[in-house]
C-alpha cells in the first residue's frame, strides 16, 4: 500500500488504514471503533457494522486532507501532526529519493569508478539505508505508541490505559534519539558530498546530483526539526498527563 494513491479498499484492514493515513483516527473515534483492538478489521466490515456503507467509508477516507504544514499541532489531536508527518515520509521515499537516483545514474557508463558520481552513489546507499531504517522504526513503533497513548489519555485515564510499548520505555525520548541519529547520517552525507567537489569526469551532472542531495538534506533537516518542536513536546505532554492520572 505505500507509495500508492489508492490505498482505500473494503479489503483494507484498519491498522493498515491506520500507519498509511493516521487521520484515519478521527473518523474511527467517531464511528465507535477502537482501532487497537480491532486493527484486523477491514474496512468493509467495519462500513457494515456501523451502519455508514462499506462505500461510503472508503470514500471518505481515501479523501482525507493532509493537515498544512503550519497547522496549530498543540492545539491539534497528535494524528493530525503524524498523519502530516507520514505523508512527507511518502513523499520523501515515492519520489525524492527515486528522482535523486535517477541522477546517480546517468553518467555512470562514462564515468570512472573513482569519479565522484561512484562517491555520491556509495554515500547515497549508506544514507538510505539508515534514512529507511528511521522511517520504519517511527511508523512501526514511535507513532503508534503515541496514539495509543493519546487515546488511552482521552479514554479516561489508567484504568483505560493501553500499554503503548514494551516496559516502561517511553516514546518521547525515542523520538529525540532518533532524531539524533538521523541527524548524524545527515551529517555524513553531507560532509561526503563537500569532501569530493569538483571530482568527476562531468562536471556539470555531478553539480547537479550534488545540489539535488543538498535540497532534499534541507527538506530532511526541516522534517526532523518538526519532530523534534512539535511531535516531542506533545508526545512528552501526553505521557506526563497519563502518569500523573496514574498517580491519582
Amino acid at each position: 500500500m505505500d507509495g500508492i494513491k489508492e490505498w482505500a479498499y473494503p479489503s483494507t484492514r484498519v491498522g493498515d488504514a491506520i500507519k498509511f493515513r493516521p487521520a484515519c483516527l478521527e473518523l474511527m473515534y467517531r464511528l465507535g471503533c477502537d482501532p487497537w483492538a480491532e486493527s484486523d478489521t477491514t474496512l468493509g466490515e467495519l462500513g457494515l457494522r456501523c451502519g455508514q456503507g462499506t462505500q461510503e467509508l472508503v470514500q471518505e477516507l481515501s479523501s482525507l486532507p493532509v493537515p498544512d504544514r503550519n497547522s496549530p499541532w498543540e492545539e491539534l489531536p497528535a494524528y493530525s501532526l503524524i498523519d502530516y508527518l507520514t505523508n512527507e515520509h511518502r513523499s520523501i521515499l515515492h519520489s525524492d529519493l527515486p528522482a535523486l537516483r535517477s541522477i546517480l545514474d546517468m553518467p555512470f557508463e562514462e564515468a570512472s569508478g573513482g569519479s565522484l558520481f561512484w562517491v555520491l552513489l556509495d554515500s547515497f546507499h549508506r544514507f538510505t539505508d539508515s534514512l529507511r531504517t528511521h522511517i520504519q522504526e517511527e511508523e512501526d513503533y514511535l507513532f503508534p505508541a503515541i496514539l495509543k497513548n493519546e487515546h488511552a489519555l482521552n479514554q479516561g485515564g489508567p484504568e483505560h490505559r493501553i500499554k503503548s510499548i514494551a516496559g516502561d520505555i517511553l516514546a518521547s525520548p525515542s523520538v529525540i534519539r532518533g532524531e539524533e541519529r538521523l541527524d548524524a547520517a545527515l551529517d555524513d552525507w553531507t560532509r561526503a558530498i563537500g569532501e569530493h567537489q569538483g571530482i568527476g569526469e562531468r562536471p556539470k551532472l555531478a553539480e547537479l546530483a550534488a545540489r539535488a542531495m543538498q535540497d532534499l538534506e534541507k527538506k530532511l533537516r526541516a522534517h526532523g526539526n518538526l519532530e523534534k518542536k512539535a511531535l516531542y513536546p506533545i508526545a512528552a505532554r501526553i505521557e506526563k498527563e497519563l502518569a500523573l492520572a496514574k498517580e491519582s
